[in-house]
């Protein structure tokens, strides 16, 4: 098992974990406490409940700026994968 820290800018985000099942990235609480700026204003400004993550993903983080983007996948898509 091999192990690796990610770093957003200068600060310490979570830990990538390459082992036999594949890999597995895991944020820090410490990291995702203190980026909590983009949900308040979410909640904020739709009707989303705090719970519903996946709604919350799908509709700040299509238009990212940045390498990640969340786009939602066709339901004739998810069959298939």
């Amino acid at each position: 098992m091999r192990q690796a820290h990610i770093f957003y800018k200068a600060q310490l985000a979570g830990i990538l974990t390459e082992n036999d099942a594949g890999y597995e990235f895991r944020y820090l609480p410490e990291y995702l406490s203190s980026e909590g700026w983009l949900l308040d204003v979410a909640l904020r400004n739709t009707d989303i409940s705090i719970l519903d993550r996946m709604s919350l993903l799908l509709t700040c983080c299509k238009d990212c700026i940045g390498a990640v983007s969340v786009v939602p996948m066709e339901e004739k898509e998810v069959n298939h994968v």
